[in-house]
């Protein structure tokens, strides 16, 4: 946009038109700081240019920059608190994974009885049957049970062995036996990832325990 100054009197004087000349190119010079569109500068007349205009363009210049700044500010500061958030959230959840792999007890045998008889004719003796469930990975200790056990696998493998006796790896269907002298030395699940499963059939004397610690 160009001023353009007719003084057809001749009174304006040279210095006058110089003045308004300057003061021009310097409102055009902030209404560049603008947005295009501005709504506050489509109604301004002639006479608000000349009188004094670098304050009116400079105050709607600086209100849309700062408008700007604290809008990317608020944009800003929300990525990060979220990006904070989720960083905090993710350590957390690893810590807690952490202390649980850490502060879990060591995963049981199951038993679970499923008959219990009198011999007959052995007033002392009683038959008990019972399943026996390991968890993945599981391994009992060194055992005896100082009774006549069969062991016959139902799901998963099973790795057994007597002391003198070799080690053998039991699948579905396969069964292990037991006498009353034999120290049970390995007996575990052969997967570290599935369980296994297997049923027990024992002949012992009544009220004696099942399972005997030995070395």
């Amino acid at each position: 946009m160009k001023l353009i100054v007719v003084d057809r009197s001749g009174l304006i004087g040279t210095e006058f038109v110089n003045k308004l000349r300057k003061e021009w190119r310097q409102v055009e010079a902030e209404r560049t700081l603008v947005l295009n569109g501005d709504v506050r500068l489509r109604g301004t007349g002639f006479g608000s240019w000349l009188g004094p205009p670098s304050r009116q363009i400079s105050n709607a210049s600086l209100h849309t920059t700062r408008g700007k700044g604290r809008l990317g500010h608020l944009i800003a500061g929300t990525t990060m608190l979220a990006l904070a958030f989720l960083i905090t959230s993710t350590l957390i959840a690893n810590t807690l994974m952490a202390q649980t792999a850490v502060t879990s007890p060591t995963a049981q045998e199951t038993i679970t009885p499923l008959m219990s008889k009198d011999l007959a004719g052995f007033p002392d003796k009683e038959v008990l049957m019972y399943t026996v469930d390991f968890p993945a990975g599981f391994s009992s200790p060194i055992h005896r049970h100082n009774a006549q056990v069969s062991v016959y696998v139902l799901e998963g493998s099973v790795v057994m062995q007597v002391r003198g006796g070799k080690e053998v790896t039991l699948g579905p269907g396969q069964s292990f036996y037991e006498d009353p002298n034999d120290i049970h030395v390995v007996s575990r699940n052969a997967s570290s990832t599935k369980a296994a499963k297997f049923l027990v059939f024992l002949i012992h004397k009544k009220a004696a325990p099942l399972v005997i610690p030995a070395k």
